[in-house]
C-alpha cells in the first residue's frame, strides 16, 4: 500500500509539473517527509543532524531490518539472534554488506545458556512465555546467551555505537548485559510493550529508567502499533539518545528567525 501511494504521489506530481513548467514553477516532495515515523525516516533524521555510528547492533534480527542497514552500510554491522529458523534470512543480509559479523546466540545479563519459546512465526520468539501461546504454536529450545558487552570485547567493536533491540519482552534483560556499551552509544531503539504481552517482561516505564540512569534519554516514537483486540496502543519502536549528545545540542522548538 505505501508503495502504491508513493508511486500515485511522483506520477501526480510529474503531471503537475508539466503543466507549471512553462510559468517556472516546479513543486517537490521532500525525501523522508511522509515516513517521518518509520525507523528509515528517523535514521535519515539522525544522519542529517551528525548521527555517524562505526558499528551498528541489531538484536533480535528476523527477517531484518533494512532501514537500519541502509542508512548507515559502511558501518561495521553485528546481528544477534539465537532462532535457527532465521538463518537464511541472516545470510541473505549478510550477502549484501561487506563487514557483517553473525552471532547466532540470545542477547542477555549473563553468558551461559537459556530455554526460548519459539513461536510459528520466528519474529515472535521470545525467552518469556507469551499468555495463551502453547504448543503446538510454541517450540521450547536451548539457545546460548551471550552479554553485548561480552560480545564487544571479544570482537574488539568500536564506538560509536547504534543498536536496535527487538527482543519480545527481553529488553532489560539486554541492557543489563551491555553497560559498557551503552556508555558508547549515541543513538539506540527498543521495542516495547504497554501491555504485559510477555510474562514477566520488560515494563516501558522500566526500561526509560534504566536508560536515563546511563545517560540515554527519550528522543523519539516509531511505527506504532495497535492491538487488534480493541485499538489501544500495544507496541512502539522507542528511540534514545544520549543526554547532552550532538542530536541535543539545540533545546529551542523554532529554528533561528533569518536576520
Amino acid at each position: 500500500m505505501k508503495r502504491a501511494w508513493t508511486r500515485l504521489r511522483s506520477g501526480a506530481a510529474r503531471v503537475v509539473n508539466a503543466v507549471l513548467r512553462p510559468f517556472g514553477v516546479e513543486i517537490r516532495i521532500r525525501p523522508g517527509r511522509f515516513r517521518r515515523g518509520t525507523l528509515r525516516g528517523a535514521l535519515e533524521q539522525g544522519a542529517g543532524a551528525g548521527l555517524a555510528p562505526r558499528t551498528v547492533i541489531d538484536v533480535g534480527v528476523a527477517t531484518g531490518t533494512s532501514a537500519l542497514y541502509d542508512a548507515f552500510p559502511d558501518a561495521r554491522l553485528v546481528l544477534v539472534e539465537p532462532v535457527a529458523e532465521c538463518g537464511p534470512a541472516l545470510a541473505r543480509i549478510a550477502s549484501r554488506f561487506s563487514a557483517v559479523e553473525v552471532v547466532p546466540a540470545a542477547a542477555g545479563r549473563v553468558p551461559g545458556r537459556a530455554t526460548i519459546n519459539v513461536h510459528a512465526d520466528p519474529a515472535r520468539s521470545s525467552l518469556y512465555h507469551v499468555p495463551g501461546a502453547e504448543p503446538p504454536e510454541l517450540e521450547r529450545r536451548e539457545v546460548t546467551v551471550v552479554t553485548l558487552d561480552q560480545i564487544r570485547h571479544e570482537r574488539a567493536l568500536r564506538g560509536p555505537f547504534l543498536i536496535k533491540i527487538d527482543v519480545e519482552g527481553a529488553e532489560l534483560d539486554v541492557l543489563a548485559g551491555a553497560p559498557g556499551m551503552l556508555a558508547e552509544t549515541d543513538y539506540l531503539v527498543v521495542e516495547v510493550s504497554l501491555f504485559d504481552f510477555y510474562t514477566g517482561g520488560s515494563r516501558v516505564q522500566d526500561v526509560v529508567r534504566f536508560l536515563d540512569q546511563h545517560d540515554l534519554v527519550l528522543y523519539d516514537v516509531l511505527d506504532v502499533q495497535y492491538r487488534p483486540l480493541d485499538q489501544a496502543l500495544g507496541q512502539a519502536d522507542l528511540v534514545f539518545v544520549r543526554r547532552n549528545g550532538p542530536l541535543r545540542q539545540a533545546h529551542t522548538f523554532h529554528p533561528p528567525r533569518p536576520a
